[in-house]
């Protein structure tokens, strides 16, 4: 399990930083002006939805994995909420039911997505500037 979520995460940052470099090639239309600012805002807003699902997953698993091991969300103390789940897993419920306390994955989304956009402007410039170039060399 650990290898897979591993490897979700990974696959979720390789399409992150390689989104914004595609979707212009994904996006062939006339009029360059538009063409970049659509691709842009695409590659921008897929993204953002990338970033949430990277804050979302964690939170969800560990969520899921509480619910297999019995846990009891609306206990009142800690006893009453690991009550059903047997001694072995008791510090891995613990674990993960702190995991979850804090900030949770929608403000872990909006400050991902807010440090995204750096990038994005970034990436968006170096693709109008290797375009422009290639516009001019040819």
């Amino acid at each position: 399990m650990q290898y897979m979520s591993s490897a979700i995460y990974f696959s979720i940052l390789v399409m992150m930083v390689i989104t914004p470099f595609a979707m212009p090639s994904l996006l062939r239309r006339k009029g360059y002006v538009t063409s970049l600012l659509l691709s842009s805002f695409l590659s921008l807003m897929t993204c953002v939805l990338l970033v949430t699902l990277l804050a979302y997953l964690p939170d969800l698993y560990a969520e899921m994995r509480l619910d297999y091991l019995g846990f009891d969300f609306n206990g009142w103390s800690d006893e009453d909420r690991l009550r059903k789940i047997a001694p072995e897993f008791r510090d891995e419920a613990i674990k993960l039911y702190r995991s979850i306390m804090g900030i949770g994955w929608t403000l872990k989304a909006i400050t991902g997505a807010v440090l995204l956009i750096p990038y994005q402007i970034i990436a968006s410039g170096l693709v109008f500037m290797v375009s422009k170039s290639k516009k001019h060399g040819s």
